[in-house]
């Protein structure tokens, strides 16, 4: 319902105060604008852009009434199923994601802010809720991730195998070639933590640097590049063999780390390995 003419635009259009049938709402819009959104709806009601997406003045088939309509599921770009809700707060439909909905469902509330679904299995479109686990945090949700890596490293070279020349984790056995850690003469070797994580220093000629990317240096013959980094196979940071030390870049050692949980994932399918939801763990099962 147009209320009153409250002036013109830079284009000497009218512009109109306008109240809203549907929420009551008074707004303003070109005088033009109105006539073309009466002339769509074939009515004189007058309603606000957000009430304007609501079903009943929608003029073209969507939703369920739509001949492509495939049940409101979408994947995102994450990989995450959604599906097309329609709150009864808020106006319009919005598309949510399937494991939040389950997992809301079964609490009975809403996510709290900063909590984080996992899926123990690893695959987004299993959404299953025994397949789901709340964490109350997302660090918490990180030291699940460690647990799972953890449980990795304790199945190498049994159901889990570094491929080198692909630089990640596998389950298929694969041969790797041997290296022999080379005698050095005068250093002084100590282990501290750094940033969390101990490593082993070691000193010569007056400078200390780490030990692991001492030993790559002087066998690749030159300093890292800015991107490159040494990856622990076995996870331990104290196991400076050469056999156990690395060289990817940064990108490749993500997707390392990703390798392993995949790894496990696997392992867990095939029920070698069990998940604690108590403590949030992954562990072992012991045949």
């Amino acid at each position: 319902m147009i209320i009153k003419v409250v002036g013109k635009d830079k284009y000497y259009c009218k512009i109109v105060l306008l109240k809203c049938e549907e929420c009551g709402k008074e707004h303003q819009r070109k005088l033009s604008s109105v006539k073309l959104s009466r002339k769509r709806r074939g009515s004189d009601i007058d309603v606000c852009l957000k009430c304007s997406r609501l079903h009943k003045y929608r003029k073209y088939a969507s939703g369920e009434e739509m001949p492509n309509w495939k049940g409101g599921r979408v994947t995102h770009s994450s990989g995450y199923d959604m599906l097309l809700t329609y709150p009864e707060k808020k106006g319009g439909a919005r598309y949510e994601f399937v494991h939040v909905l389950n997992m809301e469902k079964k609490i009975g509330r809403k996510r709290h802010k900063g909590e984080s679904i996992h899926h123990i299995d690893c695959d987004k479109k299993n959404n299953d809720i025994d397949n789901l686990f709340l964490c109350s945090s997302e660090k918490k949700h990180q030291k699940l991730h460690a647990s799972m890596k953890k449980c990795g490293y304790g199945l190498l070279d049994k159901f889990i195998y570094f491929n080198r020349d692909g630089k990640k984790y596998q389950l298929k056995e694969c041969q790797n070639e041997v290296f022999e850690s080379p005698d050095i003469v005068g250093a002084e070797i100590t282990c501290h933590a750094c940033r969390g994580v101990m490593y082993a220093f070691v000193r010569i000629d007056g400078t200390t640097k780490r030990y692991h990317v001492f030993l790559i240096e002087n066998s690749i013959g030159r300093k890292l590049f800015r991107d490159e980094c040494i990856h622990h196979i076995d996870g331990d940071s104290i196991n400076n063999d050469m056999n156990n030390l690395c060289l990817m870049t940064n990108s490749e050692h993500t997707i390392c780390h990703r390798s392993i949980e995949h790894c496990v994932a696997e392992l867990y399918k095939q029920g070698l390995v069990g998940f604690d939801k108590e403590t949030g763990k992954y562990f072992v099962v012991e045949k």
